[in-house]
């Protein structure tokens, strides 16, 4: 993720996002099903990739990457690391 908020504050921050976006799609009246699609993923991926710490450990970091709707565009690429990164 990478984005700098942890725990609660990031939990708090998607909250509020999804309740502007519910907002938002009231005002301009957006059809139910619509929001749904916009509000939830088309794909997740989870991975697990062992690594070979200096030590001679081999270490297990399990990585995510969350798709939407790729209705309009191609999904957003880019690679975001956060070492307390889970799905939620």
């Amino acid at each position: 993720m990478g984005s700098g908020l942890k725990g609660s504050m990031l939990v708090d921050t998607i909250k509020n996002t999804l309740l502007q976006v519910k907002k938002a799609s009231n005002t301009i009246k957006l059809d139910k099903t619509a929001l749904k699609m916009i509000t939830s993923y088309q794909r997740i991926f989870e991975v697990s990739i062992p690594v070979r710490m200096d030590d001679g450990k081999i270490e297990l970091f399990t990585g995510y990457r969350l798709q939407h709707n790729n209705a309009r565009d191609p999904y957003k690429k880019g690679i975001r690391f956060d070492p307390n990164v889970n799905l939620e």
